[in-house]
């Protein structure tokens, strides 16, 4: 009986003192720029850094540039969403040009105007809301701190992450589900983001994906027409919720049906794609299963997994959206809510100036440091959900878009 009491009170004890290390690194990624629970455990030497740079009266110089992503048209940064910023910005001259925004509108709002290269050379940190493209590499400076769209660990961005441990260069993601700091190959999460900040693009990259495919495909669906969409995250929502303007006879597949799924494959017209696997090589659709697929077949992967989700796709663009394959078509283009970018810049402006813009962007720096000092291994990039297909296992991420 003692042992029991003694055992409960032990646990008792045991919550409370995690609650109250979980209240407190809540306050301290308020107050300090969000370092979380790591700096209650950090070295002195640390916590001296961190208060340091905290009485820093030089403003950390953080460039914005107009990404040139192809076809990608969207503006991370409106004037209307501009307030007091604990950094300088400096804007690229051309940052607001898809939405008609005159640089003179930012002015106005204290930041500074710049030519694209001016950015690149003054600033210490770069946020392109896109992957930057070959063209920018040689304005890449030593140490620089990189933040956006980045996917560090997608095969897209293998060149720019070696030009990054090349150059030290400290590269944010700002990915919906899981944003992470990677340095040196080195990823961590970060703790003062909440997870699915940046849900609605994921749902808007869905809608964009379907209407731009369908539009491209050449032939409106019927309420004959049978559509099989995968997942329930936000990618796939969105998806569902565009195509069920046009038919009502759409199944949605979860982790415990992906096999029922492959059984029905021949039978619909439409095939809408929400889930990302990883790695690549764990397919859920394989090159003999497209074969079992209707022919004229349209393959909508909205979640922009090429090569994984369905084995041998590839990439397509804004411009050319959709590519034939074995009589079966398919969509592929990684930044589908550029389609509708005026919505979408006014959804992502407000967040993006509220966790990146306006608040000190050296926390990330703080972070980073943090994670180097310690003994942690390098964080799972995400919790992959195991699956079995044809008696293989797959990982799959669900609520998952390239953005």
């Amino acid at each position: 009986m003692q042992s029991t009491i003694f055992r409960f009170f032990k646990i008792a004890l045991c919550k409370c003192v995690w609650n109250f290390i979980r209240l407190s690194s809540r306050r301290l990624c308020k107050t300090n720029g969000g370092i979380g629970i790591g700096i209650i455990f950090a070295d002195k030497e640390f916590q001296a850094l961190i208060f340091q740079r905290q009485k820093e009266t030089k403003d950390m110089r953080l460039g914005l540039i107009r990404p040139d992503f192809p076809g990608e048209r969207r503006v991370a940064l409106l004037p209307q969403d501009m307030r007091t910023s604990e950094n300088h910005l400096v804007i690229d001259e051309k940052f607001g040009d898809t939405l008609g925004i005159p640089p003179d509108e930012y002015r106005r709002r204290g930041a500074q105007i710049a030519t694209r290269q001016e950015v690149f050379s003054s600033c210490d940190a770069i946020f392109s809301l896109k992957l930057i493209q070959p063209e920018d590499y040689r304005h890449l400076r030593k140490g620089q701190l990189i933040i956006g769209w980045t996917h560090p660990h997608e095969a897209p961005s293998a060149e720019f992450m070696q030009i990054a441990k090349e150059l030290a260069l400290t590269v944010v993601d700002i990915d919906n589900i899981s944003p992470t700091v990677t340095f040196n190959g080195q990823t961590c999460k970060i703790p003062f983001i909440p997870r699915d900040f940046l849900w609605k693009n994921s749902f808007y990259a869905g809608v964009a994906s379907v209407q731009h495919a369908l539009l491209s495909w050449g032939k409106l669906p019927e309420p004959a027409t049978r559509v099989a969409v995968l997942s329930s995250g936000n990618v796939a929502q969105g998806g569902y919720w565009a195509i069920s303007k046009f038919t009502s006879d759409i199944r949605m597949f979860y982790r415990k049906t992906i096999s029922e799924f492959l059984e029905e494959l021949p039978s619909f017209d439409i095939v809408i794609n929400g889930i990302e696997t990883f790695p690549h090589s764990n397919h859920v659709i394989s090159r003999d299963e497209l074969k079992r697929a209707k022919p004229g077949c349209l393959f909508i992967d909205a979640s922009a997994d090429a090569g994984g989700t369905i084995e041998g796709t590839h990439y397509t663009s804004l411009l050319n959206p959709v590519y034939w394959e074995n009589g079966h078509c398919f969509y592929e283009v990684p930044n589908s809510p550029s389609f509708y970018f005026q919505t979408v810049s006014s959804y992502l402006s407000p967040i993006l100036s509220h966790y990146f813009f306006m608040p000190d962007v050296r926390r990330f720096l703080d972070l980073r440091d943090w994670y180097c000092r310690t003994s942690f291994k390098p964080m799972k990039i995400a919790r992959h959900k195991m699956r079995r297909n044809s008696g293989r296992p797959v990982e799959i991420l669900e609520n998952v878009s390239l953005a």
